[in-house]
């Protein structure tokens, strides 16, 4: 199975090991180009995959249809935009 790292995911978590409750979301983001960048409903779904990522400390399958599924999204998902844009990283 293949897989998808978040960027950046330990240097932003200070959880090490564990399945945390909630993410850190830092103010930053809003300053960051690319992610001002995506569509409104593309920001969302990253925000709900980085909850997702957070069980699994930043790696999740990479597969559309499943991550729609754990966010409950009501429209697909584009990984590859999240790809693209650096986001999400394809690991291997």
């Amino acid at each position: 199975m293949r897989y998808l790292l978040v960027k950046n995911w330990r240097d932003f978590q200070h959880y090490k090991h564990r399945s945390p409750p909630w993410i850190k979301l830092h103010r930053a983001i809003t300053e960051d180009y690319a992610f001002a960048a995506l569509k409104d409903k593309t920001k969302a779904h990253l925000i709900l995959i980085w909850i997702l990522a957070a069980g699994s400390e930043g790696k999740i399958p990479h597969d559309a249809t499943f991550i729609a599924k754990r966010i409950n999204a009501s429209e697909s998902v584009n990984i590859e935009e999240l790809i693209a844009s650096g986001f999400l990283i394809p690991d291997g």
